[in-house]
């Protein structure tokens, strides 16, 4: 039981990790180291090599390993390839969906947030999302800014939370979403065509909705 929860984080970690090596920021935390020799050794112990080739493509960008990176060293990592490796994946517990265009460094990746407010220290990110292409990230979330004074123009769809905390979430009457909402999983869909997932973010705005629904996706892995 506790290889299989083992096996799940290191999966979840593999989706988690864009082409540009960055993950989605939980909470108002900065983001974490992404080091993981255990990824090396989870690779030889479930013989899945795409483990390792996660771990070994992050070893390459901060141009140095760890002691443990040397000891478990797998010599020929794979990538990950559908259909064993999927090129979109939903995680049931954390409430996330994640898509890419491919398993190539230079593909779309997206990753979409719903679940429990309580979850993430009740910061107002229920359905929000980052996007990486061609490089640069393109949405963001969880950015620190100076707060106050003259805080940065930012667009209307972006969420201002008083501790200097912007999420590309939605703002009704400039007020967060609710400390003890939730966006529920609606529908979801993946297909090449097609690959999306709806969050009900109903719950998140209680008292100021009576239904509303975001969906983000690829289409034709493309946009």
């Amino acid at each position: 039981m506790l290889l299989r929860g083992l096996e799940r984080a290191a999966h979840y970690r593999l989706y988690d990790t864009g082409p540009l090596g960055r993950a989605f920021v939980n909470g108002a935390g900065p983001e974490p180291g992404r080091e993981a020799p255990e990824m090396f050794w989870l690779a030889r112990r479930l013989h899945q090599p795409a483990l390792a080739w996660s771990e070994q493509r992050e070893v390459a960008r901060r141009g140095h390993a760890e002691a443990l990176h040397l000891i478990w060293y797998v010599r020929e990592p794979a990538p990950p390839q559908p259909p064993a490796w999927p090129l979109d994946a939903l995680f049931a517990a954390p409430q996330r969906a994640f898509f890419r265009s491919s398993w190539d460094d230079d593909g779309i990746f997206l990753s979409v947030r719903g679940g429990d407010a309580r979850m993430w220290r009740a910061h107002p990110e229920l359905g929000s999302f980052v996007l990486d292409a061609l490089g640069v990230r393109w949405a963001l979330e969880a950015e620190r800014f100076a707060w106050p004074p003259n805080p940065p123009r930012i667009p209307q769809t972006a969420e201002a939370h008083p501790g200097a905390i912007w999420h590309n979430t939605v703002s009704l009457d400039a007020e967060p979403q609710d400390a003890a909402g939730e966006a529920r999983l609606a529908g979801h869909e993946f297909t090449p065509g097609a690959a999306w997932v709806t969050w009900d973010l109903t719950r998140a705005y209680s008292a100021k909705l009576k239904l509303w629904q975001r969906r983000i996706g690829l289409l034709q892995r493309q946009a």
